[in-house]
């Protein structure tokens, strides 16, 4: 059985991008497990996931999980001109054939500022 063309069990995320948002409502990025400070992850602007600088690999696919409760926009492009690429549901979207060119900036806004104990957490394939 096969993924988007991917042997079952042979799939392996290159990258990896966490937010996570503790009880006190403080959220958190982490990128391939390494926290990278604090960040604001509300409905006042984008958050950036991956600058141009850190993407550096071509992604075929991106797996998204989501436990805010809430619909987001993930959106590629510059500070204050993204453009929403897909809008990611409750739960999450699952494996998603999406195409991001190496060197984009990528980002994510919630429509509803997340609530305490939440995450969302996206996986990047080639």
């Amino acid at each position: 059985m096969t993924y988007f063309g991917i042997p079952r069990g042979r799939r392996k995320a290159f990258a990896q991008v966490r937010l996570v948002t503790d009880g006190l409502g403080v959220t958190t990025r982490y990128r391939d497990g390494v926290s990278e400070g604090v960040v604001v992850y509300t409905t006042a602007g984008y958050t950036e996931l991956v600058s141009v600088a850190q993407n550096t690999q071509n992604v075929n696919q991106i797996e998204i999980f989501d436990s805010t409760g809430n619909t987001s926009l993930l959106s590629t492009g510059a500070l204050a001109s993204e453009v929403v690429l897909i809008q990611v549901t409750p739960g999450g979207n699952g494996l998603v054939g999406l195409r991001i060119d190496a060197g984009t900036r990528l980002s994510i806004k919630p429509l509803v500022t997340p609530s305490n104990n939440t995450e969302c957490t996206i996986n990047f394939y080639d």
